[in-house]
This record gives C-alpha cells, sequence and structure tokens, in this order.
C-alpha cells in the first residue's frame, strides 16, 4: 500500500467567500446535504445539482435542475452536461445555489480549478460535498483521481501490492 499523500495543489483557487467545502465520511454525508444545500421553504430557491448520479438516496434532495454525464430517466428537468460546460448553459449567478456531491474527487487534479471557476460562475452559493482524503475510504476506489485533504490536493497513488485497487465506487453502491 502506498500511503503517501503529499498536495499538489493548495486551495488557493477557491473563493471561499462563496464556496463550502465540505470533507466528510461516508456516514456522515447525509447529514451534511441536508444541513448545506437548503429546501425551497418558504422562499423560492433556484438550485442546481451538478452531477446529481443515479442513486437511489440523491433523489431525496433533488434541485430545481440537474445534471450528470449520463442520462437520469427519473430526475425532473434533467440536462445532460459535464462540469466543465455549465458557463455555456447557464447564466452568471444564474442559481442560488449549487450542489456538487461527489464529483471532483473523480477529476483529474489539474482539471480541479476549471471545475470550481465553473461552478464558482454559474452560482452566487457554492456547496462541494468530497470524502476526506486522508481516509481510507476515500483511497481505495480506483476512480477517485484526486484526494481531497486538509490543506490541498493530491494524486490518488493507492496500491494494493503494487498495483491499482480493482474497487470504484461506480460497482460498489446498488444504482438505479
Amino acid at each position: 500500500m502506498n500511503q503517501s499523500l503529499k498536495i499538489q495543489l493548495p486551495y488557493h483557487f477557491i473563493d471561499f467567500d462563496k464556496t463550502i467545502v465540505i470533507r466528510s465520511s461516508l456516514l456522515q454525508e447525509r447529514l451534511d446535504r441536508s444541513r448545506y444545500f437548503p429546501s425551497n421553504g418558504n422562499r423560492k430557491l433556484n438550485r442546481l445539482n451538478v452531477g446529481c448520479g443515479s442513486y437511489l438516496w440523491n433523489f431525496l434532495q433533488e434541485a430545481e435542475t440537474n445534471t450528470d454525464l449520463e442520462d437520469r430517466l427519473f430526475w425532473k428537468n434533467f440536462i445532460k452536461t459535464d462540469i466543465f460546460s455549465l458557463r455555456n448553459i447557464f447564466e452568471f449567478e444564474q442559481f442560488d445555489y449549487v450542489y456538487c456531491s461527489h464529483v471532483l474527487e473523480h477529476i483529474l487534479i489539474s482539471n480541479i480549478p476549471l471545475a470550481v471557476v465553473n461552478l464558482e460562475y454559474v452560482a452566487k452559493r457554492v456547496i462541494i460535498l468530497v470524502p476526506k482524503g486522508e481516509d481510507l475510504h476515500s483511497q481505495i476506489y480506483n476512480d477517485h483521481l484526486t484526494l481531497w485533504l486538509k490543506d490541498g490536493l493530491a494524486i490518488n497513488n493507492f496500491t494494493i501490492l503494487g498495483r491499482k485497487s480493482p474497487i470504484n465506487t461506480v460497482s460498489s453502491f446498488f444504482k438505479l
């Protein structure tokens, strides 16, 4: 196992006046989602969920607009797109909130600043939820390319006996 976690990119590219990054454990995620992604309540909010996915529990927090790389038949107001095309589709601060849960760890470290800039462009407030990079749970997945550590980003170099882990998030959870 390779456990050397060296920060490759500090968080200087994030506008922390606009963006909150929540590095949570798997069990903490559900609480964080309901705490930081406000529901409409009495006020009409315009929310965007980037990377809505197809997991059953994601439907509990469906936003007014939902995006993902693949077609999602069950989502209302769905747009098939990637995080790098948001500026081409939406206007500057068109949304009150953008919620991006467990997407950015799947992006190459060199592309993350552009992804975050796109999120910040389309919304007044941005909520990014990623797994804690220091947790083994975050590192074992072969499709987690980037680890979100306390002080910055690192490349996920986790190996088992010198080889990349055979485990990935796509085959690890029940999906619709």
